[in-house]
């Protein structure tokens, strides 16, 4: 009777520690299906400003950065807005619908590393967004692609005795993101750097700006 009743015991401790198994199981399954993300759409050539129009007639939430880019049109110059990334839209959605992404047309697929989609974390999404609000003169470079290290800002070639406020105004800022195996460079905008330039001479001290990273 001592032994059935230890034997009882060990099967229903098994079968309790199944069932927390399968919960933290099915809560995390559940979790990645219903906590959006960030991911990269691959567009056909010039197809990103029709994406972005279905994206929006679909109530799906969207991303497209763009730049100011000269081009010349009838004998003249002209300034027009073009995706930053060539063929790349930003969308966040769930999992699940992943499948009608794909069931567009100008779409060709979520860009894949190791074959699974690329995910941009919130704070990375953030910290372009923001980039690209205070800078202007946008320009991209390749750089090698590094998984382990996280999207930074870099300083062009300044004296190092500026505050990192004239840093700011002075030359230009790099935002490297190694994990898309880009560095986008730009200057500050002239509202912005116009608002440092009248905070530093009121105060006469150099502004705080908050770090993007470390």
């Amino acid at each position: 009777m001592l032994f059935s009743n230890n034997v009882t015991d060990v099967s229903e401790a098994l079968s309790m520690k199944q069932k927390n198994t399968l919960s933290i199981f099915n809560t995390n399954t559940m979790e990645m299906l219903i906590v959006p993300k960030w991911y990269i759409v691959y567009t056909r050539p010039r197809m990103e400003k029709k994406v972005i129009s279905r994206f929006t007639q679909k109530n799906i939430e969207h991303y497209c950065p763009m730049k100011f880019v000269k081009t010349s049109f009838s004998s003249r110059q002209k300034t027009v807005l073009m995706p930053l990334f060539a063929s790349c839209v930003f969308v966040n959605i769930t999992p699940d619908k992943h499948s009608r992404l794909k069931k567009m047309w100008e779409v060709v697929n979520l860009v894949h590393w190791m074959d699974k989609p690329v995910v941009i974390e919130n704070s990375e999404m953030d910290m372009l967004k923001r980039f690209l609000n205070l800078y202007t003169d946008i320009t991209i470079e390749k750089i090698p692609v590094s998984k382990n290290n996280i999207m930074s800002l870099k300083y062009s070639s300044v004296p190092a005795e500026q505050s990192t406020a004239q840093k700011l105004m002075n030359g230009f800022v790099k935002l490297q993101w190694p994990s898309l195996g880009y560095e986008i460079k730009g200057r500050m905008n002239h509202e912005f750097k116009t608002v440092l330039n009248a905070v530093q001479e009121e105060k006469q001290q150099p502004v705080l700006l908050t770090k993007f990273s470390n």
